[in-house]
Formats: C-alpha cells, sequence, structure tokens
C-alpha cells in the first residue's frame, strides 16, 4: 500500500541513501526538500528564513503526496525534519488528508557522519555541481539544531541506525 514515509536525522546520516534504496524497492518518488533548497538558494540564508522555505515546501510536498498515494505511489519526504515542529507539521497534514505515513529517524554516530560528508564535500568540488560544503564546524552547528524526538514520536517511529553501512 502507497504511504508517505517522513525520513528525518543530521546531516549526513544516510537519509538520502536510504531514499534512494527504498525508491528501487517500491513504485514511488523522492521529494527532496535539501534538493530543492540548493537549486533555490545559493548559499544558506540562516535557520530562520530556511524553516520559513522547509515549511512551504512541506506543504507542498503534502499536496503532490495527495495526488500520488491514491495512485499507488508512495512519496519518500527526503529531509531532515530538524524539529518537532517540522515533523508534526507534515504528520497533520498528512491525517488531515488521511494520507497513510511513516515516520522514520535514522541515526548515525557523528564519526560515521564527518566521514560521509568529507566524501559528500570532495564529490561537490569536484563536480562542479550546485551542492553546499559543510565542514565540521557547520555540522556541529546544525547538529545543535535537531531535536531528539519525544517519547511519543519515538514510540511510532521506526528507528534506523546507519553507522554499519
Amino acid at each position: 500500500m502507497a504511504e508517505v514515509i517522513i525520513l528525518c536525522g543530521k546531516v549526513a546520516a544516510g537519509k538520502t541513501t536510504y531514499a534512494k534504496q527504498l525508491a528501487r524497492s517500491l513504485p514511488s518518488v523522492i521529494l527532496s526538500i535539501d534538493d530543492l533548497v540548493v537549486s533555490l538558494r545559493d548559499h544558506c540564508e540562516g535557520p530562520r528564513q530556511l524553516r520559513e522555505l522547509e515549511g512551504k515546501i512541506r506543504a507542498y510536498d503534502v499536496s503532490l503526496a495527495k495526488q500520488l498515494v491514491p495512485q499507488g505511489i508512495t512519496c519518500i519526504i527526503d529531509h531532515g525534519h530538524w524539529t518537532r515542529d517540522s515533523r508534526q507539521q507534515i504528520i497533520d497534514a498528512c491525517r488531515a488528508d488521511g494520507l497513510p505515513y511513516r515516520l522514520v529517524w535514522l541515526t548515525c554516530p557523528r564519526g560515521i557522519r564527518l566521514q560521509r560528508l568529507k566524501q559528500r564535500n570532495e564529490q561537490v568540488r569536484s563536480s562542479g555541481e550546485k551542492g553546499y560544503v559543510i565542514d565540521a564546524e557547520q555540522l556541529e552547528r546544525f547538529d545543535s539544531w535537531f531535536e531528539e524526538l519525544s517519547e511519543e514520536e519515538r514510540m511510532h517511529a521506526e528507528i534506523l541506525e546507519t553507522g554499519n553501512s
């Protein structure tokens, strides 16, 4: 049965890799908030502006899911959903529209995430494609913005440790 899969987790936790794995195994579309933000913005404008833009994108993604899920297409929302409010916003929208959903929290040790970022940064620099280079200091700042899942969220979430891949 098609559903909305809401991915959340810190930078370099493996969300995009997991989204691509899921997409290979079922009729689906990946809705990447990060890819859209990168295509629309040349640099990070700060947390307030980013939250506003992401909120608009989440609402748009749910409007797409309303069209796709009834057609049997799962919508994988590939984004960090760093705040409880952002997670609740998309869950509330799914509930209001009667869309089945699943929250998946991807976790990964910081050391492995730093290794992944090093590889990603090298790829961004060498490819010439638009993308953000994230250093250890930025990672620390972004990690501080992530709100751990509440007990209630944990009870309903699927939790995946991606540090072994």
